[in-house]
């Protein structure tokens, strides 16, 4: 199977616009390279990519969508199919989950963060970026939705306009799921960017 001319236009767009401004989230965390590490929602492996030239051999992806993992597969990458709310893997599997923008996808925070918490060994890092509520994303989108805009603009409105839903909900529920974040990880580094939260957390261990 292949991805669709909608995916393929999306990344394609997406790697002009992190390569200029989103390159260096992966620094951000201060990861060892010598960690076992989830990408989890690892998309067509724009992180698996950078984890690899950054010198990081013990990296896995997983993601719920196929077309995306096959792709993966294609260069290389050791990925799996799985969904975060039902992780197929051990209890203290990982040392590191990198999370770039995935948990505003599903309405169930809570199942998603405590498979996170249970696939996490106690001291391990949960890296988390996504988007949240804030005047400059307003302003985003207000260009993404009302004003005439190009490529890549016209491709990000045509992507939100698939999720819109769950984007609307993930915006409106932030802070109930940051309070399920707060009851499953203890957070020990918080970047607060202009539309994205950027965490570094430990697993709460207690948490059932």
């Amino acid at each position: 199977m292949q991805t669709t001319a909608l995916d393929e236009n999306w990344w394609k767009s997406w790697n002009f616009i992190y390569r200029r401004f989103l390159s260096k989230d992966i620094e951000y965390f201060d990861i060892r390279k010598d960690d076992k590490i989830l990408d989890l929602g690892c998309g067509i492996g724009f992180h698996l990519t950078k984890f690899k030239q950054q010198g990081y051999s013990n990296v896995i992806g997983c993601d719920v969508n196929k077309n995306l993992l096959e792709e993966c597969h294609k260069k290389g990458f050791k990925v799996v199919y799985g969904d975060m709310r039902r992780l197929n893997f051990k209890s203290n599997s990982f040392d590191v989950v990198f999370s770039y923008g995935i948990f505003h996808h599903i309405k169930e925070f809570g199942l998603a963060l405590k498979e996170v918490n249970r696939v996490l060994k106690a001291g391990g890092y949960f890296c988390f970026i996504d988007i949240k509520p804030s005047v400059h994303r307003r302003i985003l989108d207000f260009i993404t939705f009302k004003l005439p805009i190009s490529h890549p603009l016209k491709v990000r409105k045509n992507m939100l306009l698939e999720e819109k839903e769950m984007y609307d909900y993930f915006l409106m529920n932030h802070n109930r799921f940051m309070e399920l974040f707060m009851k499953n990880f203890k957070i020990v580094w918080h970047k607060k960017g202009l539309c994205m939260d950027i965490i570094k957390a430990l697993p709460q261990k207690s948490v059932r």
